[in-house]
């Protein structure tokens, strides 16, 4: 089974919502970005900290996704144009969209000519 067969089935089980949002649903949508956010970086940290990093490092990129989610319901939330609704909920389920919300100054200089990234 190919991956894009695998998600028509997902898709007919479980279809996406891509409509408008009330007030009180980008709130909820919210509050959940940013627990899973903070659970994943939790996550992330506890495996960092225990030795292994690709793991940690995972689980961060993942953690950014979700935080990147929140800007995107927000946008949802705040407008009734059916175009942008639509291209808004592309972002959501989008990778890339999702993480180009993460600011660079997280990349910091070390000193020795080199940059760090200071997540943890």
């Amino acid at each position: 089974m190919t991956n894009n067969e695998a998600r028509r089935i997902v898709r007919s089980v479980m279809p996406r919502y891509e409509g408008r949002l009330t007030q009180e649903q980008v709130a909820e949508g919210v509050r959940l970005a940013q627990e899973n956010a903070a659970r994943l970086l939790n996550a992330a940290r506890l495996l960092l900290h225990s030795g292994y990093p690709p793991i940690a490092m995972a689980l961060s990129v993942l953690a950014i996704e979700e935080h990147g989610k929140i800007a995107i319901l927000q946008d949802i939330g705040n407008t009734t144009n059916a175009d942008e609704i639509k291209d808004l909920w592309f972002q959501y389920h989008n990778h890339i969209s999702k993480t180009t919300a993460f600011k660079i100054w997280n990349w910091h200089f070390a000193g020795n000519g080199m940059f760090y990234w200071n997540f943890f």
